[in-house]
């Protein structure tokens, strides 16, 4: 390589000697661009100069002018190979007003920890048993071997490599196997390849790293779960052209069947799309989620593990929502729409507890469609049957877990809590609670913090407890504050019973079931939200 440095400081040492000799500038007035270096995405960037209009960057025998600070060099770059790499500062009539940076030296080595199989007809990219361990900084994959073309990145190639932080792709590689970059968490760049065919399932699940992804026009097939977990990504994009597959506000839609395949956590869900699929959101970092009409079903695991997920807006004309659809997320309360029949099992299962508004017109619930903590607020009658296809556990629990409820530190069973008799008023189709009967629903310690349950819920508004016919509120809400404690502590009965409960606010009735005259209705007092 050192063959190459005389050249280019010849070339710059003359092109500083002319603008001097020609352009009259007896004095270069600007500073040398300092502190040159190569981010893990592929830019070169360097101080910025004060008065530049521009700059001048010399790599091995290339020039490149840019306006910035800063200049993309991942495709400048793109074999094993020690750049050297010079920049001066411009001004507005592209005269180098400057002396040269340091010379800065890029040294682009293969880290090893990937090999060659050969496929039948030509060559797959694997790893081999010690990659997570080898492979690091940026790789570069050939796109021929033994005068064969390499054609696919096997399953788990690269996965868990940690330390992977960029990836130049041939144009020769058609697929992307399962698993292929699984959780390279510092995979900060991989562009894809113009011939590619197939996105396999969590191809980049856990790249949190990664901040674009930009699918080229011949993919015929995406998983779902093809980016899990990447919450870095702010663009996806398909390219135009594509028959099977568009991008609309950061989501892949199907276009047949107007499926969303999967988005990005900042992603605007299109307003003309059918149904959510499989494992489109899994474990994304999305904190509010309003479905738009038109969404007749949303899949499996579809937005399972979204922990931040505190707000969710069903919209009326859904009628399935899969198993684990919403299990593992954050919401309080969620209110089911007239128009769902089909609520699959475990589809809301997470520990905290859950406020449900939930129809009788919905005709099947999987098992443990709720978690155990639930309050459910249902229009049945107490005195009617639940449908047939409710497959809901007993109501009453086991004594499984202790909470520490502010210093006071008893054991007390945890309760399914199914609210009957209530009265629904519908807002486009979604109902919220305006009454029911507390005669067969409260026990004589309702609301104790030893017996909590949830309050109801409806989207924008905050609800102030439970009013009487003459408007005066007799139950009140507050928040019991659950804190998390690991270890064991004394049960009433002397016992001593492990627990690791979530740490969680919870809203729960409080006040005397003594007030609440027998047989009267309450009434939900509603505030609107600020």
């Amino acid at each position: 390589m050192k063959k190459k440095i005389l050249p280019m400081f010849f070339l710059l040492s003359l092109a500083i000697g002319l603008c001097i000799a020609v352009s009259g500038c007896s004095a270069l007035k600007l500073k040398a661009p300092a502190n040159l270096r190569v981010s893990d995405d592929g830019f070169l960037s360097w101080d910025e100069v004060d008065g530049a209009a521009a700059y001048r960057v010399f790599i091995n025998d290339g020039v490149f002018d840019t306006d910035e600070n800063r200049l993309d060099i991942f495709w400048l770059t793109d074999s094993y190979d020690v750049y050297l790499i010079d920049v001066v500062a411009l001004d507005a009539k592209n005269r180098i007003k400057s002396e040269s940076s340091e010379l800065f030296e890029y040294d682009l080595q293969d880290s090893g920890g990937w090999t060659l199989q050969y496929n039948g007809e030509g060559y797959d990219v694997a790893g081999t048993e010690d990659s997570k361990n080898v492979v690091s900084g940026k790789v570069i994959l050939p796109s021929v071997y033994n005068d064969l073309p390499v054609t696919g990145i096997a399953d788990e190639a690269f996965m868990l490599c940690k330390n992977l932080t960029s990836i130049i792709i041939p144009d020769s590689i058609t697929e992307i196997g399962q698993a292929a970059f699984n959780c390279c968490t510092s995979l900060a760049r991989a562009e894809l390849p113009r011939r590619l065919q197939s996105l396999e399932r969590i191809a980049f699940g856990g790249c949190k790293t990664l901040t674009e992804l930009k699918i080229p026009k011949t993919v015929q097939y995406i998983s779902g779960e093809m980016m899990n977990g990447c919450n870095g990504i702010t663009t996806l994009e398909i390219e135009e052209g594509n028959e099977i597959y568009e991008s609309q506000g950061n989501c892949i839609v199907r276009k047949a069947d107007r499926q969303l395949v999967c988005g990005t956590k900042n992603c605007e869900i299109p307003e003309n799309i059918a149904s959510v699929g499989e494992n489109a959101f899994y474990k994304m970092d999305i904190e509010k989620l309003s479905l738009p009409k038109g969404v007749e079903s949303i899949g499996t695991a579809a937005f399972q593990n979204c922990e931040k997920l505190k707000e969710l807006c069903l919209p009326d004309g859904l009628k399935t929502i899969g198993s684990r659809a919403f299990s593992g997320c954050a919401f309080d309360y969620v209110s089911i729409p007239m128009s769902v029949e089909s609520i699959g099992g475990d589809a809301f299962n997470f520990f905290h507890g859950l406020s449900v508004t939930l129809p009788k017109s919905v005709k099947k619930l999987g098992a443990n469609a709720f978690d155990k903590y639930v309050t459910i607020y249902t229009d049945l009658k107490h005195d009617e049957n639940y449908p047939e296809d409710w497959k809901l556990p007993e109501t009453q629990m086991d004594s499984s877990f202790i909470y520490s409820f502010d210093s006071y530190a008893p054991a007390f069973p945890v309760k399914r809590r199914i609210i009957t008799d209530c009265v629904f008023v519908c807002e486009d189709g979604v109902p919220y609670v305006d009454s029911f009967n507390p005669e067969h629903n409260l026990d004589s310690d309702a609301g104790n913090s030893d017996n909590p349950y949830q309050v109801p819920g409806r989207a924008g508004y905050v609800f102030g407890g439970w009013a009487d016919g003459n408007g005066n509120v007799v139950w009140h809400t507050e928040f019991h504050i659950f804190q998390k404690v690991s270890g064991s502590a004394p049960s009433s009965s002397g016992a001593d019973l492990s627990y690791t409960p979530k740490s969680k606010y919870i809203l729960s009735l409080s006040g005397p079931a003594g007030e609440i005259p027998s047989g009267n209705l309450l009434y939900a007092v509603w505030t609107p939200a600020n």
